[in-house]
């Protein structure tokens, strides 16, 4: 990972997951129509939210005809770990453990849930020991 990301607000989170799910570059009124179901922006909104995530490094854009495409420049499963790294160690104290029981106390397990987390727990015990 390496690098320290800054948390992101929810509407530009938003842009990052629709960039990243993409999986090319993407012009901003792509960005609008691919939201429009949860977020009736105008595209002056999606150009300062993009103007923002050029400027944190998030994105980068490039001039295709008459339109800029962004793409990503932060790798999604990166800065989903370092989040999670985060709301670990400020809710739970860092414990993993915390963080699954508070997930699934007073739920019911089903036995492929609980044979995933096993085969998880049994991976990275091993993993521990080299």
């Amino acid at each position: 990972m390496g690098n320290e990301y800054k948390r992101l607000p929810d509407a530009e989170m938003d842009i990052m997951n629709f960039i990243w799910e993409s999986g090319k570059a993407v012009s901003s009124v792509e960005i609008q129509e691919g939201l429009k179901d949860i977020h009736e922006w105008s595209l002056a909104v999606i150009l300062n939210l993009l103007a923002r995530l050029t400027e944190r490094g998030f994105v980068t854009a490039e001039k295709s005809g008459k339109y800029k495409l962004y793409s990503a420049v932060v790798n999604q499963d990166d800065y989903l770990q370092q989040e999670s790294k985060t709301i670990i160690d400020r809710i739970f104290g860092g414990s993993v453990s915390k963080l699954i029981c508070s997930l699934y106390n007073g739920k019911n397990l089903s036995n492929d849930d609980i044979a995933s987390l096993k085969a998880f727990i049994d991976e990275k015990s091993t993993d521990a020991e080299d």
